[in-house]
């Protein structure tokens, strides 16, 4: 079985790990650049803080991107057809993930909570690349979990943006609707994984006892979160 893993491994991937990694790293200075020329509140911010809310408005963008791309790519084609495609399932993981791991390099003081999600994500990512998502129940729930994230977008935007205006007042109608979003996106969900393991509980192996594992830690940081949005 491990060695089926590596030889299936998509090592093709890391072409666009590498592209993403050094697109989002120059993404980040540009990005400061233009926020500090623009937004005075963010040209007061310590370090740390700007490179915080460049992760989550850059993390927004990817997210949205990925819900879009992911239609006509996964979708339709499971949808219709019932085939899963390795190569968008790899590469629009690769593409979740990566903004997760340089925000782990480039951004300081990060909450631990986010910084063990961000763990995972990677973990899991890395891992994603040797699964055959068309046969593996493994790789699509994990697709169903990066696509379920990616369409709150919303939450990171409105994280990124909040750090920008001295006065709320202005954003309150995204986070709400960030939270209203974020609450069904995680129902929907949790849901969906519930009633797999229900209805499919004869084919729980171990890959799927240490997937739930780290999931409760992600969970844990959504519930977090939520709970924040919803002050």
């Amino acid at each position: 079985m491990i060695s089926t893993f590596f030889k299936n491994y998509d090592y093709n991937a890391f072409y666009t790990t590498a592209l993403s990694s050094g697109s989002i790293i120059t993404t980040y200075p540009i990005l400061r650049n233009y926020l500090s020329n623009n937004y005075i509140n963010f040209r007061s911010l310590p370090l740390h803080k700007q490179n915080y809310s460049v992760k989550n408005l850059i993390k927004s963008s990817i997210l949205c991107s990925i819900l879009l791309i992911s239609i006509p790519t996964i979708i339709i084609p499971v949808y219709f057809t019932g085939y899963w495609s390795n190569w968008w399932c790899h590469r629009l993981g690769v593409l979740y993930t990566v903004n997760d791991t340089m925000g782990l390099i480039l951004v300081d003081k990060l909450p631990e909570s986010t910084k063990i999600h961000h763990r995972i994500t990677t973990t899991l990512c890395l891992l994603g690349l040797g699964i055959d998502f068309q046969t593996s129940t493994l790789g699509q729930m994990m697709y169903v979990y990066t696509l379920a994230s990616s369409g709150a977008y919303l939450v990171n935007y409105y994280l990124g943006a909040r750090l920008l205006f001295n006065k709320q007042d202005s954003l309150m109608r995204i986070k709400r609707k960030a939270r209203d979003i974020y609450f069904i996106s995680c129902l929907l969900n949790w849901g969906w994984h519930l009633q797999w393991t229900i209805r499919n509980y004869n084919l729980i192996g171990l890959e799927h006892i240490l997937y739930f594992f780290f999931l409760n830690y992600i969970i844990k940081d959504d519930l977090i979160l939520l709970n924040w949005l919803n002050q």
